[in-house]
């Protein structure tokens, strides 16, 4: 993947999320990422929003006494609020994608709303990588954790991009061990010699 002397940067352009948004869930014959409470959290958030923002507004037209109809209004801003939260959800459901380890098949598939992708086979995942980068955004700065496989082809899949490095350490050398496939942990923006196990 990386040559000798050659920087090391993260393979996917996706920002992580400043929580542990997603983890491996090994259950059976079959290895899952799923998502965190702290994820279900993070959208519950936004919902939050919607409801106060609903009832202060309805608070306002309640006490707008030459307002002669308000409960017509309250309900339009209702069916906005609603609409809101109904986006939100679709926005995140539709992006989000279901990858998984099928021990039993020997493959690893990824689908989502829109389309299944081919699987791959185990024994044609070459390489796991954990990529540390420094994530900054107007409001805050963390490091963030880029944790893909490699294919022998050459294809790139990312499993997840959050910044608890220390769950994805463990879940990395876990499932490498699980599959029999080596790993690497690097750090994005340092000169590639060799990987770094612990």
């Amino acid at each position: 993947m990386f040559k000798e002397d050659e920087k090391v940067h993260t393979l996917t352009s996706s920002g992580a999320t400043n929580f542990r948004s997603s983890k491996l869930d090994f259950t059976r014959n079959k290895i899952r990422v799923i998502s965190t409470w702290q994820r279900f959290l993070f959208e519950a958030w936004f919902h939050l929003l919607n409801c106060i923002f609903f009832v202060f507004i309805s608070s306002i037209i309640l006490e707008d006494t030459s307002n002669y109809n308000p409960y017509e209004e309250i309900f339009w801003i209702f069916v906005f609020c609603l609409f809101f939260s109904t986006l939100v959800r679709l926005g995140l459901g539709l992006r989000s994608k279901v990858k998984y380890f099928d021990l039993e098949k020997g493959t690893f598939c990824v689908a989502n709303s829109f389309k299944k992708y081919p699987t791959v086979p185990i024994a044609d995942i070459d390489r796991l990588y954990m990529i540390r980068f420094y994530h900054s955004t107007s409001n805050n700065s963390y490091n963030g954790y880029e944790f893909t496989l490699k294919t022998k082809s050459g294809d790139i899949y990312l499993l997840m991009c959050h910044s608890d490095g220390y769950a994805m350490k463990n879940e990395i050398k876990k499932l490498a061990s699980v599959l029999a496939v080596p790993y690497e942990i690097l750090r994005a923006d340092e000169i590639y010699q060799e990987a770094i196990k612990d």
